[in-house]
């Protein structure tokens, strides 16, 4: 034919593209503005815009899906707390904290960074080291007395 495959059709006509409601809207913007995944050691930012159609897209999942009109959250409440009160609401925690587990030490930087960023959120974290593969009924027990739990 006259394109060499889909790719090349889509980008000679992009009308003919589905609007998709997935993250391939994200990865499409990413590799527009140039992101090779296999090179690039962090995406560049995403504009407002494209942040607004993103969060447009998933509304429009989320109403499709539940029936319901999308609310926003009110602004005056901080996002640590924002999450904390979903989850309590969910019933899902009395109390908050975020337990980062791995198999192994050598995890421990990646770890260390998950912890930062809860820090941020106010959100307390344990780490757990605990390998799955070496220690099934240690990492059984330990999970038991998490899920046992109700407040942190």
């Amino acid at each position: 034919g006259k394109y060499k495959d889909v790719s090349v059709l889509l980008k000679e006509k992009p009308e003919l593209k589905m609007k998709e409601f997935s993250k391939q809207y994200v990865r499409d913007a990413l590799l527009e503005m140039g992101f090779d995944p296999t090179k690039d050691k962090s995406a560049p930012k995403l504009s407002d815009d494209q942040v607004v159609e993103c969060s447009y897209r998933y509304i429009n999942v989320y109403e499709k899906i539940t029936g319901k009109q999308f609310e926003f959250p009110s602004t005056k409440i901080p996002v640590s707390k924002r999450i904390i009160s979903n989850l309590q609401q969910a019933g899902l925690i009395k109390g908050c904290i975020a337990v980062i587990m791995a198999g192994s030490d050598s995890d421990m930087p990646h770890l260390e960074t998950l912890r930062k960023e809860l820090a941020k959120f106010k959100i307390p974290s344990q780490i757990r080291i605990c390998s799955a593969h070496k220690q099934p009924s240690r990492l059984e027990a330990t999970l038991a007395l998490y899920n046992k739990s109700v407040e942190p």
